[in-house]
């Protein structure tokens, strides 16, 4: 659970130094799609922290749409 606080700490930091010099910049409509890629990147990175033996993205892809092997 260590290695959690490794990527997560880096992970916000630089998020919040990112959207400073967004704001300076005043690049306001770049706030949705940055967050949103953020929290996407975020969520894969934790599927496969938490759950390193589990099935790939690929295969939770492919469930989800139907497709099988």
């Amino acid at each position: 659970m260590i290695e959690l606080v490794f990527i997560l700490v880096p992970f916000f930091g630089l998020a919040v130094y990112d959207m400073k010099k967004m704001a300076k910049a005043k690049l306001k409509r770049e706030f949705i799609p940055y967050i949103v890629l953020s929290f996407l990147a975020l969520g894969v990175t934790l599927v496969y922290i938490l759950d390193p033996y589990g099935p790939s993205l690929v295969k939770m892809i492919m469930t989800l749409f139907g497709i099988k092997e």
